[in-house]
């Protein structure tokens, strides 16, 4: 996610317990319920097959901007 300008979003655990929540500001997408089992890994490269991928609105990234 790094490689791709994302950043973590600190404490935002959606959809399953222990996943991750990204957001990448140059174009304000979000993303949740990044873990393991909605992921493939072929060759080194992460492939996505169930995370929840959206613009954010301008109240959810006042929101997450302020996790941030």
């Amino acid at each position: 996610m790094e490689q791709s300008e994302f950043e973590g979003i600190p404490g935002l655990h959606l959809g399953y317990v222990a996943s991750l929540s990204f957001y990448r500001r140059i174009d304000e997408i979000a993303v949740f319920d990044a873990h393991p089992a909605n992921a493939v890994t072929s060759h080194g490269v992460v492939f996505p097959i169930d995370f929840i991928i959206q613009r954010a609105s301008s109240l959810m990234k006042e929101h997450i901007e302020n996790l941030m």
